[in-house]
């Protein structure tokens, strides 16, 4: 036999599966598309596909999808200095909230180009 083998040779079967990649805990992860403005700064804008972990804890400065108001929002997590086990977030208008209900925890965000 003559010639190279090819490049591509002993790589037929491996598939690239972006679930083994962006999803650790299949039953406690839902993707959410993001709507808002507030967390360019933390480049994710609008229309990103968010990858949210309901499994994982909160930490002080994870991005989060919290309920508010019946709402979901995206925020940046801050450590409540009157409370150290509780949460707390900035909102739209710039003033401290509290975190009364979180959803879970953005493990990924996805963008379409």
């Amino acid at each position: 036999m003559t010639g190279f083998p090819s490049p591509a040779q002993g790589y037929e079967q491996n598939t690239f599966d972006f679930n083994s990649l962006l999803i650790t805990h299949p039953a406690a992860t839902f993707a959410m598309r993001y709507e808002g403005e507030a967390l360019e700064s933390e480049h994710i804008v609008r229309g990103d596909m968010l990858i949210v972990d309901c499994s994982l804890h909160p930490l002080p400065g994870k991005i989060a999808v919290v309920v508010d108001e019946s709402d979901f929002r995206c925020v940046r997590l801050l450590k409540d200095e009157s409370d150290a086990k509780e949460f707390c977030y900035v909102d739209d208008s710039g003033n401290v909230r509290r975190m009364v209900r979180l959803f879970g925890i953005v493990s990924a965000v996805v963008r379409m180009l």
